[in-house]
């Protein structure tokens, strides 16, 4: 399971998708600020002790063997936390398009199941992966019959795409920060740090 395991053991999830901003104040309190990019995902895993080393070596084993040098997808499964929050029953088979006129839109999204008039097809904060690409957060709730979703950053992809939604969504990711670990009390493990893990854009 490699990174995955890590995901789904964490104890705390800490997810960051702000982009670098310089800033400067002046001596009157003005404040001027310039977005700089990097508005990748980062995400900070915290790995709860005690976990028993005989039953988890193996997964330890699979994610030192990935180190800090190779990309590997994960996903979040929990739905609390990257479930889809809009009314639609079927959450496969959608489609959308990509236009470059706006960066950080996606237009013409076409449901699996055609909604009613006032339905939230996507709601804000539910994540969205375009194709096999990358993924983003919907930045406000998509009421019908609109068909067009900010998102939060710009997009890579261009043209006809198939959306992801919720829960099913990955990132590539590469690890930044690897802590070590012992064992404790005769057959227990924990991890000396936080990993971190960087969104590799694709």
């Amino acid at each position: 399971m490699s990174f995955q395991w890590i995901f789904d053991k964490a104890s705390n999830l800490s997810i960051n998708k702000q982009p670098t901003v310089a800033q400067s104040v002046t001596r009157n309190n003005r404040v001027s600020a310039v977005v700089k990019g990097g508005d990748t995902y980062r995400f900070t895993v915290t790995m709860p002790a005690g976990l028993p080393y005989e039953e988890n070596r193996s997964y330890i084993e699979a994610y030192e063997a990935l180190g800090r040098y190779t990309v590997d997808p994960v996903s979040i499964s929990q739905s609390y936390i990257t479930g889809y929050r809009g009314v639609a029953t079927n959450t496969t088979g959608w489609t959308a398009y990509v236009s470059t006129t706006n960066p950080a839109n996606i237009h013409s999204i076409s449901p699996s199941v055609t909604p009613t008039n006032g339905d939230k097809i996507l709601a804000a904060g539910d994540y969205v992966q375009l194709g096999t690409g990358n993924t983003y957060t919907v930045v406000e709730d998509v009421v019908w019959p609109n068909t067009t979703a900010t998102l939060h950053r710009n997009i890579h992809e261009t043209g006809a795409v198939t959306l992801t939604l919720g829960s099913a969504v990955t990132w590539d990711v590469i690890c930044t920060s690897m802590p070590a670990w012992n064992i404790f009390d005769y057959n227990l493990v924990n991890w000396q740090g936080e990993f971190v893990f960087y969104e590799v854009v694709r």
